[in-house]
């Protein structure tokens, strides 16, 4: 019991350490049953890509669902990244640049120098991209293009 109650502390310090961690509402109802649901979703303990879209009218905590269980699976990930605001970022072509740019900084762990266009972005992020686990989340796609970023 001892083992399981020092990993317990050591996840809980973490999430609340971990500069990564995103701020959920304060006392979502429901929020627990729904980020497990999430969870079994994704397994992440099978190894591939996984793609899940939440969808559903605005103001419904679909974002709030899914900060939670990126918090959830953090730890699990070499390299995370939470990019928010898609739809509206994605109206103006600096801004695609700059999203890309984000992602593969974050991912890379590596300074992006400077992005011309999304396909000379994707190549950079597919040739670049690192050997290990990586956990991206779009928030607010509302067109399948926009999946672009992530190749």
């Amino acid at each position: 019991h001892e083992a399981m109650l020092v990993e317990k502390v050591v996840h809980h310090l973490q999430r609340h350490l971990d500069s990564d961690h995103l701020f959920v509402a304060d006392n979502p109802v429901g929020m627990d049953s729904r980020t497990k649901d999430m969870m079994k979703l994704l397994q992440i303990e099978r190894n591939g890509v996984k793609i899940v879209g939440l969808v559903g009218t605005g103001g419904i905590g679909k974002t709030t669902i899914a900060k939670a269980v990126f918090n959830e699976l953090c730890p699990k990930f070499g390299s995370t990244t939470f990019l928010s605001n898609i739809r509206e970022s994605w109206k103006h072509a600096l801004s695609k640049m700059q999203l890309m740019k984000q992602l593969m900084e974050e991912i890379m762990d590596d300074r992006v120098t400077q992005i011309h266009n999304l396909d000379a972005g994707q190549r950079l992020f597919r040739d670049r991209i690192p050997p290990k686990k990586v956990l991206i989340v779009l928030d607010d796609v509302d067109h399948l293009n926009q999946l672009v970023l992530i190749g």
